[in-house]
């Protein structure tokens, strides 16, 4: 991580959990960080243990309410102004709500696709245009997903909770696909599906084929020299059961499972940081993490 530090990240839902796991590695690597979440006190508290351990980054915090459009934006105001551009976008924040189709609560429902889909759809979107402004090289969005992104939940409570995760994992691959054919912002070569590294994979071909003219090479390794300073990559981590306070918040209980089913925050954060430390022509688009023998599909237990 020695490379990343000075680097800018934003990371929301940094009060607890994966997110104040993920802060506390990235400031004392020696990243500025900017804390997002709606509980103040407990960003204070987390910056003053950092400061109280010497850690070598800095650590900022903004009170906001992920569910408020306002708020999200004022809070990218505040950092635009105060810290300027952005290298990395965490979205970290999401809720659990135990609520059925058949007889479950429209608010509730509501509050997981403003906490877990339009959240952090504004998110990456207010970050990118800070990227953008600021001339950030290699900016980063990495979305904190879920298991069951990719899975069916047997709980029959949870089926709205697996919905926006779903809908998360879309909308991932649309923000991949919306860069992709922008070219970043930057690129003027803006009609290509390819992805970064299939990008470089093909530029690096045609820089070997001799029957090219040197006219098409120098177009293309202006080409290539873009997309290495303006790289704009987007990945999404999806975790199994991770123990962080989301399960008490929905007053759901997790005591049945055994230890060794349950993921840390911390390893959590590990695998965030694995993510950011790689190079610039690598990109890890989707990363599942499961504890040894859990599967992707969850099934009732024998």
């Amino acid at each position: 991580m020695d490379h990343l530090k000075g680097r800018v990240a934003v990371v929301t839902g940094a009060s607890a959990g994966i997110g104040a796991a993920t802060a506390i590695k990235l400031v004392k690597a020696g990243l500025t960080v900017v804390g997002i979440a709606r509980r103040l006190q407990r960003l204070q508290d987390l910056k003053k243990m950092m400061e109280e351990k010497n850690f070598s980054g800095r650590f900022f915090t903004v009170a906001c309410d992920l569910t408020n459009e306002t708020d999200i934006l004022n809070a990218f105001k505040w950092i635009d102004d105060n810290i300027g551009g952005i290298h990395f976008m965490i979205n970290n924040a999401g809720i659990i709500r135990i609520s059925k189709i058949l007889d479950g609560l429209a608010e509730h429902w509501q509050e997981l696709i403003d906490c877990n889909v339009m959240a952090p759809t504004i998110c990456s979107r207010e970050a990118y245009k800070l990227m953008k402004k600021h001339n950030v090289s290699h900016g980063h969005i990495i979305q904190i997903n879920s298991i069951t992104g990719h899975s069916y939940s047997i709980n029959p409570g949870n089926k709205m909770y697996n919905a926006s995760k779903q809908a998360l994992r879309v909308l991932t691959e649309g923000l991949r696909h919306e860069l992709a054919v922008a070219g970043d912002g930057h690129i003027k070569a803006s009609v290509s599906l390819f992805t970064h590294v299939q990008w470089y994979t093909f530029i690096y071909y045609l820089d070997e084929l001799v029957e090219l003219t040197q006219a098409v090479i120098a177009i293309m390794e202006d080409m290539k020299t873009k997309l290495i300073r303006y790289s704009r990559y987007y990945s999404s981590i999806s975790p199994g059961f991770v123990d962080t306070e989301i399960f008490d918040a929905a007053k759901m209980t997790h005591n049945k499972m055994k230890a060794s089913d349950i993921l840390s925050a911390e390893e959590m954060a590990d695998m965030i940081c694995f993510v950011m430390s790689t190079g610039p022509n690598i990109l890890i688009a989707e990363m599942i993490v499961l504890s040894q023998g859990r599967c992707i599909q969850s099934y009732p237990r024998a």
